[in-house]
């Protein structure tokens, strides 16, 4: 089988988000309650099937007259959240494609510990090749602890984040809910970004301007 290309993509976020839950449910479309903890870095690899569109030098699931069937091949590593395994991260995320952010929907009081973590990672190895994915995560479970959309972008704004190309997507591991969307949105998007050196791919994404600058590039997708 011949590779056309090839993606790093690293999950990182606090233990407990759910990041093992959203990658075995793409890889297995089903939800196990008894998940243990991830223990330093589990790796795991899938090979996608997406159109080359030669003429435009663009990536989609659409097939037209002047596209070819590509292989992608996706290197996953899942990172544990445990503050002892932290340390590992920065190794991993060297030399990534696209960083899955994952935060608890539920975990209202930490939000702004979680962004400043992402946050510090990003300065720290700035790399504006990445793709950055903020996966609002257990969107399963409503209560009032609920994390708003606009509070998480006022954090992004708070850590000066708004030079960034961020995609957003609400996902529950136990239903489903926008799991092959997110990684399917987010490699496209990443793919076309980076083939095309466009700053920004047309799609569905909903802009929210920032409130210290107004060229925000913070996006999210339903």
């Amino acid at each position: 089988m011949s590779i056309k290309k090839k993606l790093k993509i690293i999950f990182i976020g606090d233990a407990s988000v759910g990041k093992s839950s959203i990658i075995n449910y793409y890889y297995n479309s089903t939800f196990n309650n008894n998940n243990n903890s991830t223990i330093g870095v589990a790796y795991h690899s899938k090979i996608i099937k997406l159109n080359h569109d030669i003429k435009t030098n663009k990536y989609s699931t659409i097939t037209i007259n002047n596209s070819i069937n590509t292989n992608i091949m996706l290197q996953i590593w899942d990172t544990a959240g445990q503050e002892r395994y932290r340390t590992l991260v920065p190794i991993y995320y060297k030399n990534s494609n696209i960083v899955f952010f994952v935060i608890d929907n539920n975990d209202y009081n930490n939000i702004q510990k979680n962004i400043k973590y992402l946050s510090d990672i990003i300065k720290t190895y700035l790399n504006f090749n990445i793709t950055y994915v903020i996966l609002l995560n257990k969107f399963d479970i409503l209560s009032d602890n609920n994390i708003d959309i606009q509070y998480i972008n006022r954090w992004f704004n708070q850590f000066d984040l708004y030079d960034l190309d961020l995609l957003f997507f609400k996902t529950s591991a136990k239903t489903g809910l926008n799991i092959n969307n997110a990684f399917l949105t987010s490699i496209i998007h990443h793919l076309n970004k980076y083939n095309t050196d466009e700053k920004k791919q047309k799609t569905d994404i909903i802009n929210f301007k920032n409130t210290k600058k107004n060229n925000s590039n913070f996006c999210c997708i339903i």
